[in-house]
């Protein structure tokens, strides 16, 4: 290093780069990238600028992450259901409800899906019957 025509940037404990031109923020989001562009990092930026705009564009960038990632930091069958039954009996929630993962939705339930071969048919109506759940609303996380 010359000190004429090069230099050599120490950035503050909030910024990193050749430049110190990235947030640290930033930059440790996109390490769980496999690639990204600078209109990723300019989206990152606008969001830190403006947290408002997370709520709006949150579920779009969760649906960038590879669908493990996605199930894995959703919510699950016992995250949800305090108790859940069918006709007076009690279900097994992880077996009986079913989890599948919608990307800009996260992990969604299902009772009487489709894929399960044991299915729960209505053999009476009525407002005591049928499916009936407790779920964990969670109001103070919204």
């Amino acid at each position: 290093v010359d000190g004429i025509n090069t230099f050599t940037c120490e950035c503050s404990a909030d910024w990193t780069g050749e430049t110190c031109t990235m947030r640290v923020m930033i930059y440790e989001v996109l390490k769980h990238f496999k690639s990204y562009d600078e209109s990723t990092v300019k989206m990152l930026d606008e969001l830190l600028d403006k947290p408002e705009l997370i709520k709006e564009t949150l579920p779009f960038f969760l649906a960038l992450m590879s669908r493990d990632n996605q199930t894995d930091i959703s919510w699950d069958q016992e995250d949800m259901f305090e108790w859940a039954s069918f006709e007076g009996r009690e279900l097994d929630v992880k077996k009986d409800i079913v989890k599948w993962n919608a990307a800009t939705l996260g992990n969604c339930f299902t009772f009487n899906h489709d894929s399960r071969p044991d299915k729960f048919p209505l053999r009476y109506a009525g407002e005591r019957e049928g499916f009936r759940a407790l779920m964990r609303v969670r109001q103070d996380e919204y």
